[in-house]
């Protein structure tokens, strides 16, 4: 968890668009593009790291994230 490996088994089921009738009909591209977007970064900045000290969970049960 303090670590963000994208290569580690599993990371791909971590990311949420809904289900069923809900299902973002975006979720395919904002996929493609996070994902070049990472590599991207990624390739030119190696040696990134993410400071911690600002990142705070929204508290909410649904529609969790940071």
């Amino acid at each position: 968890a303090d670590d963000l490996d994208l290569r580690r088994d599993g990371a791909g089921q971590h990311l949420s668009f809904g289900s069923g009738a809900h299902y973002c009909l975006g979720a395919s591209l904002a996929k493609l593009e996070a994902s070049i977007a990472m590599g991207s970064f990624l390739r030119r900045f190696p040696d990134a790291t993410v400071d911690e000290s600002g990142i705070t969970w929204n508290g909410r049960i649904n529609l969790r994230g940071l």
